[in-house]
């Protein structure tokens, strides 16, 4: 009996200390304020088919997602219950994406890394409403992605289909998340149809992303909410090109990580920083590797750190400001972080479907947002939007840490202390946040 304790903490421990970490966060999570409170509201007040086609012809097409947030809004226990559940399900889902190897070592990475993850950008909006349309949607996401990878190698069983199907009807409910997973499943079933594996799940998962596709094109509500915010938010949106939405949409993701801190995005290029370091001794690759770094520190010095006045305002290009340099300044800094990150990833990986895999996840992952330009929404969603880049970032991080030349360049242990260290600072600071808020970060502060 005394082993088989033993052998089990020694398995899950990982996930033994981030369960008693998250039920110490989300016991100063309050679920009373805006659209969690609205929601609470609605079992016992309509019917829920009433209710469903009520938002579908009049504001939205997440239909599934909205039936579940109904239920959880009422009842916060369950909601924090399943919230802390869908964290480890999303941290054993990426190990199982991403550990080859020193499995010791990555199931503390893993953990650590996810828990990065700015959390407070679900509060704005309401923690169950924001939680439900993009976390758990993000993690079902992921979830469905490990048994389409599994299904290559096995069979699998008819309640892990079920699992599937049930998984990616509600992860493509979501419209960022749908674009987040038709082409992954489309580089899967290309796979199947390449090695001649006789594996459907890839196909399934399409097939159910293409009939929510066009659940969410044909919503009526759609568009009436894209009218409204049109008129609230940018009245002159339906005079944008098709560049001038991707301009904005890519600008405004861009300016959030090149002019502030964030504990993720850091961590990223010091990482990719010292992987290039470790691996090569050529001074150029290093030098072009520390561009994110350097300008990451220069943001940040008193003083220089107004350098956001150039970027503060979204400016679309017109025939009139075209000739105004200025207006390009953010896009040629943006594209010259995302060359020397490109290029730091190809010394990292070599020329293999290794860093091909890599490189996509991030694109995709940078889409998801970039899309939101040709949507009026892209401001009032803001930052609970980036969940998805987020975690492609997360996802190489994880990938660059089992390259096994850099395992051997460094001490795990202190590698993991550090990393622990970090993580704690950053979900202390945010409970503290939690205490003196009643439960709920200021909104859109």
């Amino acid at each position: 009996m005394v082993d088989k304790v033993r052998q089990f903490l020694e398995n899950y421990y990982t996930y033994i200390f981030m369960t008693i970490i998250l039920l110490f966060m989300h016991s100063f999570i309050s679920l009373d304020y805006y659209d969690d409170q609205s929601f609470s509201q609605v079992l016992g007040n309509i019917n829920l088919i009433d209710f469903t086609y009520q938002r579908y012809m009049l504001w939205s097409s997440r239909s599934i997602i909205e039936l579940v947030l109904v239920i959880v809004a009422k009842y916060a226990i369950i909601w924090k219950i399943l919230n802390i559940f869908f964290y480890l399900l999303i941290t054993f889902s990426m190990s199982r994406l991403t550990c080859t190897s020193n499995s010791n070592y990555c199931r503390v990475i893993t953990p650590m890394l996810i828990m990065l993850y700015p959390f407070e950008d679900m509060s704005p909006a309401g923690w169950a409403a924001s939680s439900t349309g993009y976390f758990w949607t993000l993690t079902l996401g992921v979830f469905s992605i490990t048994l389409v990878r599994s299904s290559l190698y096995r069979k699998l069983k008819w309640w892990e289909y079920l699992l599937f199907i049930c998984s990616m009807i509600y992860a493509t409910n979501h419209e960022q998340m749908l674009i987040y997973m038709i082409p992954i499943l489309i580089g899967f079933a290309v796979y199947t149809v390449y090695k001649h594996n006789p594996s459907i799940t890839a196909w399934i998962g399409l097939t159910i992303a293409g009939l929510n596709a066009v659940y969410v094109f044909m919503a009526p509500g759609n568009q009436v909410r894209k009218n409204r915010a049109i008129s609230i938010a940018i009245p002159d949106f339906n005079t944008y090109s098709i560049l001038d939405k991707i301009n904005m949409s890519f600008g405004y993701t861009m300016n959030h990580f090149l002019l502030r801190y964030d504990s993720v995005y850091f961590l990223f290029i010091l990482l990719l920083f010292l992987a290039v370091m470790f691996l090569t001794r050529e001074v150029f690759a290093i030098l072009i590797s520390a561009i994110p770094i350097v300008w990451a520190i220069l943001v940040q010095i008193p003083g220089l750190n107004r350098i956001d006045l150039i970027f503060g305002e979204q400016v679309v290009i017109t025939a009139i400001n075209m000739d105004n340099m200025k207006n390009y300044l953010h896009i040629m800094i943006a594209f010259v972080i995302l060359a020397s990150i490109v290029s730091s990833l190809i010394m990292i990986f070599g020329n293999t479907w290794e860093f091909v895999l890599n490189l996509s996840v991030l694109a995709i992952g940078l889409v998801t947002r970039i899309a939101l330009g040709f949507s009026p929404t892209i401001f009032r969603s803001h930052d609970r939007t980036l969940i998805f880049f987020y975690f492609s970032i997360i996802f190489v991080m994880i990938n660059i840490t089992q390259k096994q030349e850099i395992e051997k360049n460094i001490n795990r242990k202190w590698i993991n202390i550090v990393l622990v260290l970090y993580t704690l600072v950053n979900v202390g600071f945010l409970i503290y946040r939690l205490a003196i808020n009643g439960g709920q970060i200021p909104k859109w502060g």
